[in-house]
């Protein structure tokens, strides 16, 4: 049922992007103008910073105080140099959501910490069964709900380890402040900003390597619960035009009593260029063209390399077991990806697996090339 729901709910999405995806195009491209840039460069931050001032000063909107501090700021900054990728640009523009409700508490005179605190105790109370994740997000609206007027997130300067967490630092409009702790943590010797449930720093289902500028996928990210069809490339390419711009080649083949799909990507990633090798999976006696992603028991040694026309290599993540192995680079240009060439190698399970995945291969030497060496397999696309 879960499945379906699944399929169905990408069915819907797939219509509507068929139905409106040319007011989609206006709308995203008149807010980031990607297709203005020439030779792959950058969008101009200035030009665009200007747009945003013109709708936000038209409409009356605050800004919010979130803002990168400690050796974040140095990350955000490495990121901007690698890149010319301006994040100050987003973040130092997202809108102050709180202000019309700190407006209505001040008017009626609200304690703006009552809320906050009630939702700590019913926090305490969630964290005593056991439930650690509803416990955090209840905390963490406990703190939305005290309207906060700044946030800021940074990973502490003089704290001595190697290993640091990241921090949330929120100010309320009374100059009480609050830390928050994520659970995600910067590796200054590692160069990684990571997430200690291997889900993503901060969530967000990416880790960054902050020595090469690059997005990284841990293997228990959010985005792994939701299988994978050939409607969610649909989608990027028909609802989301101006922010992708990638090519795709599918590898079906039967291994262990299932319907097996090796899918490979390269392109444009909204801001990154990279590359992906995804592994999935369906029983056979469903119909349905609807994938799951492989579990642990399924998933590969597996590294990736993604080199440009020029012989840069933006995207090398290491040998490592993974079902959706893949890196994002930023860039200070962006790749077509006829101008990234893609190297796979993969360590299949037994002779089954690899001979079923090179019997495929086989059928694309036009646009693939291959070599075998015992189980494992390396690709070039």
């Amino acid at each position: 049922m879960k499945k379906l729901t699944l399929f169905c709910v990408t069915f819907l999405m797939m219509l509507a992007a068929f139905c409106f995806q040319a007011s989609a195009k206006d709308l995203i491209r008149s807010i980031v103008p990607f297709d203005e840039l020439e030779n792959g460069d950058r969008v101009d931050y200035a030009i665009l910073q200007k747009k945003v001032d013109k709708v936000y000063d038209k409409l009356g909107i605050k800004r919010f105080d979130f803002s990168f501090t400690g050796e974040f700021k140095d990350v955000k900054d490495k990121v901007y140099e690698d890149s010319n990728f301006d994040v100050d640009l987003f973040i130092g523009n997202l809108p102050d959501v709180f202000a019309v409700k700190r407006d209505v508490q001040d008017a009626l005179h609200i304690d703006h910490n009552f809320s906050k605190e009630c939702y700590f105790k019913a926090a305490e109370l969630i964290r005593a069964t056991g439930n650690t994740k509803l416990a955090t997000m209840t905390r963490f609206a406990g703190l939305l709900s005290a309207s906060p007027t700044s946030m800021h997130i940074t990973v502490d300067s003089n704290d001595p380890s190697v290993v640091r967490p990241i921090q949330c630092r929120y100010t309320f409009a009374d100059g009480e402040e609050y830390t928050a702790e994520f659970g995600s943590f910067y590796d200054k010797e590692q160069h990684l900003m990571f997430s200690e449930k291997d889900n993503g720093v901060i969530g967000i289902g990416y880790n960054l390597d902050t020595e090469n500028s690059t997005l990284i996928t841990p293997r228990h990210v959010w985005m792994r619960n939701f299988g994978f069809c050939k409607g969610y490339d649909f989608l990027a390419n028909y609802l989301l035009p101006s922010c992708y711009d990638y090519d795709t080649i599918r590898f079906y083949y039967d291994y262990d009593g299932k319907d097996q799909l090796l899918q490979v990507w390269k392109g444009t990633y909204y801001v990154t260029s990279g590359a992906e090798v995804g592994l999935y999976d369906k029983p056979k006696y469903r119909l349905v063209p609807f994938y799951d992603c492989a579990t642990d028991d399924e998933m590969l040694d597996m590294e990736l390399t993604v080199t440009t026309k020029d012989g840069k290599n933006i995207v090398e993540t290491p040998m490592q077991k993974h079902w959706w192995i893949n890196g994002f680079a930023l860039e200070k240009k962006y790749y077509e990806p006829e101008e990234m060439t893609v190297k796979c190698t993969m360590v299949c399970k037994d002779t089954a697996q690899r001979d079923a995945i090179v019997e495929q291969l086989a059928k694309n030497t036009d646009v693939i090339s291959y070599s075998v060496k015992g189980l494992k397999i390396t690709f070039i696309w």
